[in-house]
């Protein structure tokens, strides 16, 4: 469940959070923390996603993130979508890190 390992060019940190993905003249993609973005570049976008889960100012990251995202982001009311149980994004979770939930 979880991202690609990519840096923010915002504040240069490498990890798989949640990005905003821009793509660049020459093809290339790169991301912006979602609260990075906001803050860096006034971004609608990010800022409108992040009001779902509390906003900048609660700072929600990695995991909690796409799980909030997931629930409740645009593309949680498209037709057939299902979102994972928080159970399920556990589960993800703990297998990405190499440990194991019951």
């Amino acid at each position: 469940m979880s991202n690609p390992v990519r840096t923010c060019i915002g504040c240069a940190k490498s990890d798989d959070h949640p990005r905003h993905l821009f793509a660049t003249p020459d093809g290339a993609t790169v991301g912006w923390h979602m609260d990075c973005c906001v803050i860096a570049r006034g971004c609608e976008i990010c800022q409108a996603q992040l009001a779902t889960v509390g906003g900048v100012d609660k700072n929600p990251k990695g995991d909690q993130l796409r799980a909030a995202l997931l629930k409740t982001g645009p593309g949680a009311k498209q037709p057939g979508w299902t979102a994972p149980s928080d159970k399920d994004v556990l589960a993800a979770a703990s297998a990405a890190a190499g440990t194991q939930e019951d």
